[in-house]
């Protein structure tokens, strides 16, 4: 009698991810500390602006569909650091992850030496979920 062995592979689902659109990147800040700001009006908006020591115009934003996400990654030693925002995706049934990337100056390239306070702001549909921030990389940023 022969016996065989049939291996089924089972793959796991694919990550959901949502499209996101940067809207602003920068280093300077009152926002001293690591923070995630999800903004999903413009309330919130000008609660972020008040925040980061701004009076930035809110910006056009369907708000019923979508809303914005603000990564502000802490201090910097200098001028050269970013932070990048390379995938949003569905970890959870009411949980997204804002998976960044730190960015670092190239070797050998001049820098201001002043502490900076590098974010990011992109817009994305409304997830109507719990975010968070998971740092997945750091890496040089490319002279251009």
């Amino acid at each position: 009698m022969a016996i065989s062995a049939v291996a089924v592979q089972v793959l796991a689902p694919k990550p959901v991810e949502y499209p996101f659109k940067q809207i602003e990147q920068g280093g300077f800040s009152r926002q001293r500390d690591q923070k995630l700001f999800v903004i999903r009006s413009p309330k919130d908006f000008e609660k972020y602006n008040n925040a980061c020591g701004w009076e930035k115009p809110t910006p056009d934003v369907d708000w019923g569909s979508a809303e914005l996400i603000a990564v502000h990654i802490g201090s910097a030693p200098s001028t050269g650091y970013g932070v990048i925002v390379k995938r949003i995706v569905k970890t959870g049934p009411k949980t997204v992850d804002v998976e960044v990337l730190k960015t670092t100056p190239p070797p050998g390239m001049m820098q201001a030496m002043h502490i900076t306070y590098p974010f990011v702001v992109v817009s994305t549909q409304r997830l109507n979920a719990k975010v968070s921030i998971r740092v997945v990389g750091q890496t040089q940023t490319i002279r251009k």
